[in-house]
């Protein structure tokens, strides 16, 4: 009889820490750990990410106009990466294409390739360009100014950290573009040579 009392006691004692256990628990209220957000996070639908903004930025780009020597502006998009030199070297290459609109000639003969170009820490661009920049120009003073200050104003233009830039024909310095021009020394932007279309143009970001 003893025995089965103390059986009955333990029991209710059991119920009772049970009980106890039960009204007293409360879910958790810390914040989950960055290893649980990481995993509970919901991912980004692929067609969400798609749609994010892509890394371009937008430059101008300038050949000779028909109605006379006079540079034009004509938009191209280029990646914003970020080395200066790098984009400079998308620009030209927009501008080695050549136009896209009625009415723009192009400046630079499109064999012509871009070396190199390295960007000194004065502001110096020195442009190595092929062989072609040189021999595929007719020849004229006017067409010579057109093909270096469509480069040099796409640079300086686009690219405020360019300040002058400096010809090199296949890694080499030379007297003239084709007779006429001299390349002995850097030059500089030229706004007298923009059309009205694109006299506003006086300065970008890097």
């Amino acid at each position: 009889m003893q025995k089965r009392n103390i059986l009955i006691a333990l029991l209710i004692i059991s119920l009772a820490v049970i009980a106890f256990l039960i009204i007293t628990h409360k879910p958790r209220t810390t914040p989950p750990s960055k290893t649980e957000k990481e995993t509970t996070s919901t991912p980004i639908p692929e067609e969400e990410a798609s749609s994010f903004p892509e890394n371009f930025r937008q430059v101008y780009v300038f050949f000779q106009s028909s109605n006379g020597p006079f540079l034009v502006p004509e938009k191209r998009r280029i990646f914003a990466t970020n080395s200066i030199t790098d984009q400079a070297k998308q620009a030209l290459g927009e501008l080695i294409k050549g136009p896209e609109i009625a009415g723009h000639l192009p400046t630079v003969p499109r064999r012509t390739r871009i070396n190199e170009l390295y960007l000194s820490p004065y502001g110096t661009a020195f442009v190595d360009l092929s062989s072609e920049f040189a021999t595929g120009q007719a020849g004229g003073t006017e067409e010579e100014l057109m093909a270096i200050y469509s480069i040099v104003n796409t640079l300086t233009i686009n690219f405020p950290s360019i300040r002058r830039v400096k010809f090199l024909i296949n890694g080499r310095e030379r007297d003239t573009l084709r007779g006429h021009l001299s390349l002995k020394h850097p030059f500089t932007k030229n706004t007298e040579l923009l059309s009205k279309q694109g006299a506003g143009f006086d300065g970008g970001k890097d």
